[in-house]
């Protein structure tokens, strides 16, 4: 833990105490000045935690600035981001839903109910999800993200379609997009396999290293009877994500239906 953390931590006991005071009105102009001065160096010092990838101690920061000023904005969102990547989606909700309530206005609205719909889909609620992205996109229909999210929400609920729809937009906005241009694919190998394989070509020649987009090119290599290539494809996506169980799986699956003579692979 860095010095400025320390010395913010020594700082707790003091802050409380003047927190009490301002609760109570014990404390005069100035005073309550220096609490909300003291609440804007947290918020500042939790901005470049969060740059540097000190996640925890940023999110220290942004909770106390909070305690000292409830009416911080964007305290909530940034939270809201950390503990997202923390892998606490439903305290993420939360956050991003307060931020909402301290200022229906906000001008990253957008954003935010962009990221609540994130939260959602983590949370297995994808009709509740698309809610979100629908209102997202209301407020700016070019967030490319969104689109591709509400696709996958979509795609949950069995709505392909529609899920295509969003995929297509989002490909009219950013023609080169990697996963707009995966996904699409996915929905498209059983009947347009060849038209599959050139958007994951199109998605690899972005992002080269994506295992994901590997596994779907190797599905698609399958449903093209091209046995070989998928094989190779399948051991590349290995190389760039050794432990992923789904690609380890559709690899032993088709090396034993090759070992049996089987080319049907379902």
């Amino acid at each position: 833990m860095n010095d400025s953390i320390r010395r913010f931590r020594s700082m707790t006991l003091g802050l409380m105490v003047s927190i009490l005071l301002l609760m109570i009105g014990g404390l005069s102009a100035q005073a309550q000045s220096d609490v909300l001065s003291i609440s804007d160096h947290y918020f500042e010092s939790g901005i470049r935690l969060y740059q540097a990838g000190h996640l925890p101690e940023a999110q220290w920061a942004f909770e106390q600035a909070l305690l000292l000023d409830p009416q911080t904005l964007d305290a909530h969102n940034n939270l809201g981001s950390i503990k997202a990547q923390l892998g606490d989606p439903k305290g993420a909700l939360e956050d991003f839903r307060a931020e909402l309530a301290l200022d229906p206005n906000h001008p990253n609205s957008s954003r935010i109910f962009h990221n609540i719909g994130n939260s959602l889909l983590a949370l297995g609620q994808p009709g509740e999800a698309i809610i979100a992205f629908e209102a997202a996109l209301k407020r700016d229909p070019n967030l490319i993200e969104s689109h591709i999210s509400l696709a996958g929400a979509l795609h949950q609920l069995g709505l392909d379609h529609q899920a295509q729809i969003q995929l297509e937009l989002a490909l009219k906005l950013d023609p080169e997009n990697p996963r707009a241009n995966h996904d699409l694919a996915v929905l498209e190998r059983a009947h347009f396999p060849q038209k599959a394989l050139q958007r994951l070509h199109l998605a690899l020649s972005v992002r080269p290293h994506w295992s994901e987009a590997h596994n779907s090119l190797a599905l698609t290599l399958i449903q093209l009877e091209q046995w070989d290539l998928a094989l190779a494809e399948f051991r590349v996506a290995l190389l760039w994500d050794p432990e992923a169980k789904t690609i380890q799986k559709n690899l032993g699956r088709l090396l034993e239906l090759l070992k049996e003579d089987r080319v049907i692979y379902c």
